[in-house]
């Protein structure tokens, strides 16, 4: 029987970063991904590898997972993650040494690049490698593919990883505070005529590769979902505004 996200999540529970919320999200895009690999650009302690390891293996498929050299030295490690999730045979773990972007540069090199059903972006957070990697995508989804951004919002300036605060007195205070991975969902897929049904949720930016016969409405909507968190708040307070006052503060 195939490993199930659910699976994986007991496994791998308290491993950083993703959740099961977000695993089964990407189930349900994947449902709707065209037959091809998985490809995760940045993948940290590789609980999201784990996850998108089980995904691919219900459809006979594998994820190739790509990052620096620097993720060897994670606790835990993706590779052990990926065992103890028990879906190694189904995860390709690169620890590159140049980063993705050059990766992605010998792949179209080797004529390797469009096979991926679905991408998940979840890396350096800059502008100047993931606005290359966002111009690259295209080459490298399926038509009818999807991409994911994940941190939509995530700042330099609002981090407190010690690598990351080590670098910000070297940044310009607009560099530092911009939310970089924003601005690659907005000046360069939104504008760009090969995407569409673009969708906002939970901190992720979704957009599908157009096929040759898909035209994209002019100036198309982003969709913007709240996350199944905010949707349980709201209808938590909506219910405490109903209840009757007991006299009792909190």
């Amino acid at each position: 029987m195939p490993i199930s996200i659910e699976d994986v999540d007991q496994a791998v529970h308290d491993t950083p970063y993703m959740t099961l919320e977000q695993a089964r999200a990407l189930q349900r895009i994947w449902d709707t991904c065209p037959a091809g690999d998985i490809l995760e650009l940045g993948f940290a302690h590789g609980k999201g590898s784990a996850y998108l390891g089980a995904l691919a293996a219900q459809k006979g498929r594998r994820v190739v997972c790509v990052d620096n050299q620097s993720a060897r030295d994670r606790q835990p490690r993706a590779d052990v993650t990926i065992r103890t999730a028990g879906v190694a045979d189904h995860v390709d773990l690169l620890f590159t040494d140049n980063g993705y972007v050059w990766w992605m540069k010998q792949q179209l090199e080797g004529g390797h690049s469009q096979r991926y059903g679905l991408v998940y972006l979840d890396g350096a957070h800059d502008w100047f490698v993931d606005g290359f990697a966002a111009l690259l995508l295209d080459r490298f989804l399926l038509p009818g593919g999807v991409v994911v951004l994940d941190d939509l919002d995530w700042s330099f300036a609002a981090s407190t990883a010690p690598d990351i605060v080590a670098r910000i007195p070297s940044m310009t205070p607009d560099i530092a505070s911009e939310p970089h991975v924003r601005k690659v969902w907005e000046l360069l897929l939104q504008t760009d005529p090969r995407w569409g049904e673009f969708e906002e949720r939970d901190g992720w930016g979704i957009a599908r590769r157009l096929t040759s016969t898909e035209t994209r409405r002019p100036l198309e909507r982003v969709v913007v979902r709240p996350s199944a968190h905010a949707i349980f708040g709201s209808a938590t307070r909506r219910a405490r505004k109903r209840l009757p006052k007991s006299g009792v503060r909190r």
